[in-house]
């Protein structure tokens, strides 16, 4: 499984200038109520499935 684009895509969020940023830039963006709440819930789906299928050994291939 992966991102179709970037992380800041799938959020709907635009990305910041310079690649330095994206962390600071996606915490201001959750932090000021910017990221749709559909597109965090997708996101978030995303990731956990990542971790369990981290956590039973297997790899998505998605």
């Amino acid at each position: 499984m992966k991102f179709e684009n970037d992380l800041e895509s799938e959020l709907g969020i635009p990305k910041p200038s310079k690649p330095h940023q994206k962390p600071q830039s996606l915490l201001y963006h959750l932090e000021a109520d910017l990221v749709d709440l559909v597109n965090l819930e997708r996101v978030q789906g995303m990731i956990a499935s990542l971790c369990e299928s981290t956590r039973e050994g297997t790899q998505m291939t998605t």
